[in-house]
């Protein structure tokens, strides 16, 4: 029981405590009660405000809610409290303060804060409402009222098979909005056409539950139909189709479709309404389209068929055109509707313009013919000009409207009398101009019965005598009037008059003159014909009468405020033309100004002015400005200069187009660039270190005078690469080496960095002022490789350029010293060397032309013959053929006592060479050459030999031999029985036989057992008979393939041959050998003597052995 009393007065104490405390704010003073107040709305608020320091002087305590002070509401208690009381407080959530106010300053110290709440129990909601859109989602919104208290919402979905709670409020303020859809939980039972939403509100004042029943089917909103489209047109009706969306197809209410259309205006017309249940599809005709070729919009929309008006869909619409046919009709046209205007047969016919929707078509025009001419014209305008037609024929003019399905059915006929029935026109036809409305009098015509006048206004853009383009209109008047009012919509009308009787017209005469109301004559044709910068010219004519002498032109001007205004921005200005006049020139105006110009008229004797047409308004052109610039240097790189310069405070004298920089750096053409409406500009992609030039224009069409020149230097950038460096010489102990100064230098290149590399990889890089380099390589590698760099030096940086190319150099030692000396001698003792071994070649040629010297009684005599390099080819064609047949074998041998020259025997055909050594050419062995008899070779001296048969004679012994070759063998004789007979003779006409077979014949030899070489046979006489030997073609010295025998005949060279006998003697002992075997040189005409079995002959130096 104690501890309970302990605790109590314990609690007690820390109440006294807070209580006297204003929360957890450092203050002197407090109030009570402390903390938030919540109060019901209609209540009453008391705050009392204790102040814990006795106050000072003019101290004062006060409460304020906000900025609202509240003095008047509050009661002091004492010196250090006051009491606040407010009877029934409105509804708020407020912040009252007590201050302590000094009544000196009005300085205030806070005290203490109250926020108070006055709040009320939730409030039905009354703007509930819900949408469906398309059955897809439902949409619903209401508005809470405000509690300024914490309020609960709790929002239920009430079905006839239960309740469910949805948690997806959304707030925006005191509105709140809940959707539903397929998505939500609970989902939007789309199918349920009425069920209910509750809404439950609770405070700590009260609560509240509203419920609403919502009719699903009558609040929906359908989306729009879907693939309207167009399917059938005629000319007056659209056939309409199109498909409800999906989600409505099975909407149990139905739906309902409204169609609209408009066709000329913004005026929406209902085309028809349609109901529809269940179609996915829907037709529409819609039909009352006024005119053909109507290019109309259509819309279709649907709503529920119970629900009202404001649940329409939006609409679907699309645009068709009706069908075209022909015009409606042709034009309009009157009797008097032609106008004659000279005596030459030209004249001009004028119709009405059909309106727009009575055309039908495109491609309209109107189709005009002359009754009796062929030729018809087709034109768009409203009048059509015929040309060359007599004055003394009527003419019937049918017009027809066109468009490009045909012509109108109907067609509108003109008759123009003949030149004398044509009635007189009027005459003195003048157009007056008033203020509302205009005046056309006329005086009319004379001796004629006129039924009534016509007359035509064309709504023209230009007065006469331009022709009118616009739509043309007319009425009837009188017969007896002389003049006619006319209400105008505007002044720019051409009016005529055409004088009518029962069957004729005078046609139309137009008003050419035109007078002002005062009975001045108008002035024709005020117009601006020139304008320049500073100066506009006016020009003008007289219609009614010429311009008199003692009349002055005044030309008033003044520049306008605003091109969307004519008033005048200052006062006018007078420049006086004395008369008469047609032109006048306003000098000194300001480029690029409009002016507002008045042209009126002053007699000489008054200081009335009448004002002449309607005031002129035009603008001079553009000029260069006034004003110069003055631009300056803000920033300066190696590469680029940023210049700055002030807006123009001088006149433009026109649009200000841009600003035009000049750049010329003295080395390229000049260039500029231009500047759009800025004020500064940076010149970039400029050379480093290098002088610019720089000045600048103000530009409209035209440019200022430049403006002061910048001469100004980039700073130093990064040196160009320099070239390969290139060798200046070198020795055993140092290279030198050269380079050319880099382009751009981009700077003054402070100094050249030198890299070198050995061929040990070793890299040194050595710095130098000049552009010649010599490093000492003494004791180092001999190859080198040199690259050099330029380098600037900017605000203690060094800019390095890039390396060149490298440089391959060589240290040359003393060895390799006498090795080029010894190089270069051995290429100069190589020149005698060449030319003594050359010399040597020469001598063993010459050498080769020394004659072969065969032994005694081998020897055969041939007589020098000329040599010539076309005979050589002769000769090595003759010696490949298989032979050719000279001598026939019944020829006998002569006496030798008497040296008649014998032929050896011939050999059989197929025989081979003595030697195994012969080489045969196939090439130039021919079967055509057998008929040709062969000519004496002659062998030129000196000719240079090659020598490719055997290089001897040779001797030997054979049992038999079957000789059938083309050889002619050498002893001439036949061995038998010891005794040698000689070879029969050969007769000159068996010689010229065609038919021979290229070759001498022989019989077979046969040599008796025990024959011996070198030795002469048994019973064989020890001296040879004489013998005579046919001259034979011998292959000639430098044949180049030729075998070793002597060819009988070559008849491609001779025909007959010449068969001059050469002598041979055979003095000698008898014949060592059975055949002799002759090489590529000439027989020796001295006998060799040898006691060998065969002669040795060298082919190189043509010696014998």
């Amino acid at each position: 029981m104690k501890n309970q009393c302990i605790a109590i007065i314990f609690a007690i104490l820390i109440s006294l405590s807070l209580q006297e405390k204003c929360g957890p704010v450092k203050s002197d003073g407090y109030t009570i009660p402390h903390g938030d107040i919540v109060i019901e709305h209609g209540n009453s608020l008391n705050i009392t405000c204790y102040y814990k320091k006795p106050l000072k002087g003019d101290e004062i305590l006060t409460f304020k809610r906000g900025t609202d002070d509240l003095t008047s509401l509050v009661r002091k208690i004492n010196e250090t409290s006051i009491e606040l009381y407010i009877e029934r407080v409105e509804k708020q959530d407020s912040n009252f303060i007590c201050n302590l106010k000094n009544g000196t300053d009005d300085k205030e110290q806070f005290v203490c804060m109250n926020s108070v709440m006055v709040g009320c129990a939730p409030e039905n909601i009354t703007d509930f409402e819900c949408t469906s859109y398309n059955l897809d989602a439902l949409n619903c919104s209401w508005t809470v009222s405000q509690t300024y208290v914490k309020t609960n919402e709790t929002v239920r979905l009430i079905y006839p098979r239960g309740q469910y709670e949805f948690n997806g409020i959304k707030e925006r303020g005191q509105r709140r909005i809940m959707i539903l859809d397929q998505n939500t939980n609970p989902q939007y039972r789309r199918s349920n056409s009425i069920f209910a939403i509750g809404v439950h509100m609770e405070n700590i004042f009260g609560n509240i539950t509203n419920n609403f029943t919502v009719e699903n089917f009558k609040i929906v909103i359908p989306n729009p139909p879907e693939n309207l489209t167009v399917t059938q047109l005629t000319t007056n009706s659209f056939y309409l189709q199109w498909r409800v969306p999906l989600s409505m197809r099975s909407f149990t209410p139905g739906l309902d479709h409204k169609i609209l259309y408009t066709c000329k205006s913004d005026d929406w017309q209902l085309g028809g309404n349609k109901s529809s249940t269940h179609e996915k599809v829907i037709e529409f005709n819609l039909t009352g389209i006024p005119f053909p070729n109507s290019i109309c919009e259509i819309a279709v929309s649907m709503k529920s068929a119970i629900a009202n008006d404001s649940y329409w869909s939006k609409n679907a619409s699309i645009f068709g055109i009706t069908e075209s046919t022909i015009p409606a009709r042709p034009p309009a046209i009157n009797m008097g509707s032609f106008e004659i205007s000279n005596p030459d047969g030209k004249f001009f016919v004028y119709w009405e313009q059909l309106a727009k929707e009575l055309q039908n078509g495109n491609e309209f025009k109107y189709e005009v013919e002359v009754e009796g001419h062929v030729k018809k014209f087709e034109t768009t305008s409203n009048y059509h000009e015929f040309q060359n037609l007599p004055k003394e024929n009527s003419y019937k003019i049918n017009i027809w409207s066109k468009n490009k399905i045909g012509l109108s059915k109907e067609k509108s006929t003109l008759y123009i009398p003949p030149h004398t029935r044509r009635i007189d026109k009027p005459t003195e036809v003048i157009r007056i101009e008033h203020q509302d409305y205009l005046e056309l009098s006329w005086n009319p015509p004379q001796r004629s019965r006129l039924t009534n006048y016509t007359i035509f206004f064309c709504d023209s853009k230009r007065d006469r005598p331009h022709q009118c383009k616009g739509n043309i209109d007319w009425i009837n008047v009188p017969p007896n009037a002389t003049h006619l009012n006319y209400t105008m919509t505007s002044k720019n009308y051409q009016i005529g008059i055409a004088a009518n009787s029962l069957h004729s017209s005078s046609g139309i005469e137009w008003a050419s003159c035109t007078k002002l109301n005062n009975g001045k004559s108008k002035m024709n044709k005020v117009h601006i014909s020139k304008v320049e910068a500073r100066s506009i010219t006016i020009e003008w004519s007289w219609e009614c009468s010429q311009p008199s002498p003692n009349e002055d032109y005044i030309l008033s001007y003044c520049r306008i405020k605003s091109p969307s205004s004519s008033d005048c921005k200052d006062n006018m200005t007078d420049y006086v033309i004395k008369g008469p006049a047609t032109q006048g020139k306003i000098t000194g105006l300001v480029p690029y100004t409009t002016y507002l110009i008045n042209v009126s008229i002053q007699p000489s004797n008054s200081t009335s002015r009448l004002q002449i047409d309607k005031p002129l308004l035009n603008t001079t052109d553009e000029a260069a400005p006034d004003g110069i610039l003055k631009i300056f240097a803000t920033e300066i790189t190696n590469s680029s200069i940023s210049i700055k310069w002030n807006s123009p405070d001088f006149p433009i004298n026109g649009v200000l187009k841009y600003f035009l920089i000049h750049i010329d750096n003295g080395t390229t053409v000049p260039w500029a660039e231009k500047v759009d409406n800025e004020t500064s500009y940076k010149l970039e992609n400029l050379q480093s270190y290098s002088n610019y030039t720089i000045y600048a224009s103000t530009c409209t069409t035209f440019c200022s005078e430049p403006s002061n020149h910048l001469v100004l230097t980039t700073l130093k950038g990064v040196p160009a690469k320099i070239k390969t460096p290139v060798s200046n010489g070198s020795n055993s102990t140092s290279i030198s080496m050269v380079w050319e100064r880099p382009n751009p230098p981009r700077g003054e290149i402070d100094h050249y960095e030198v890299r070198i590399k050995d061929s040990s990889g070793n890299e040194e890089v050595k710095k130098t002022h000049s552009q010649i380099y010599t490093e000492n390589c003494e004791e180092k590698g001999n190859e080198f490789k040199v690259a050099v760099r330029a380098v600037n030096i900017f605000n203690g940086t060094s800019l390095y350029g890039e390396f060149s190319d490298e440089l391959n150099n060589y240290c040359h030692g003393k060895g390799t010293y006498i090795f080029y000396i010894i190089l270069v001698g051995a290429v100069v003792l190589s020149f005698p060397t060449i030319y003594f071994i050359k010399w040597i070649y020469v001598k063993l040629l010459n050498m080769s032309d020394v004659k072969v010297e065969l032994p005694d009684g081998l020897v055969q005599k041939l007589p020098k013959a000329k040599h010539n390099e076309d005979h050589e080819q002769t000769i090595e064609r003759a010696s490949t053929d298989e032979g050719t047949r000279l001598l026939d074998d019944k020829k006998t041998a002569a006496p030798a006592s008497e040296k008649s020259e014998k032929v050896a025997p011939s050999m059989e055909r197929d025989q081979p060479s003595p030697t195994d050594q012969l080489q045969v050419s196939d090439e130039k062995n021919s079967l055509r050459q057998r008929n040709v008899p062969t000519k004496i070779a002659d062998i030129v001296a000196g000719s240079k030999p090659t020598f490719l048969s055997s290089p001897y004679s040779m001797v030997g012994e054979h049992e038999m031999l079957k000789i059938s070759s083309p050889y002619v063998q050498h002893g001439g004789a036949i061995m038998t029985a010891g005794r040698l007979d000689p070879a029969p003779p050969v007769t000159m006409s068996e010689m010229l036989k065609t038919k021979n077979p290229g070759y001498v014949s022989h019989d077979e030899v046969r040599l008796p057992k025990g024959y011996a070489f070198g030795a002469p046979a048994k019973n064989v006489p020890t001296t040879a008979p004489q013998v005579d030997l046919l001259t034979a073609a011998a292959t000639p010295v430098g044949a180049t393939s030729s075998p070793n025998y002597v060819q009988a005949s070559d008849g491609s060279q001779m025909s007959p041959p010449s068969m001059a006998p050469s002598s041979s003697h055979l003095d000698a002992p008898a014949p060592k050998g059975v055949y002799v075997s002759v090489g590529d040189v000439a027989a020796s005409t001295q006998p060799v003597m040898t006691s060998r079995g065969y002669v040795s002959y060298d082919t190189k130096s043509g010696k014998n052995d």
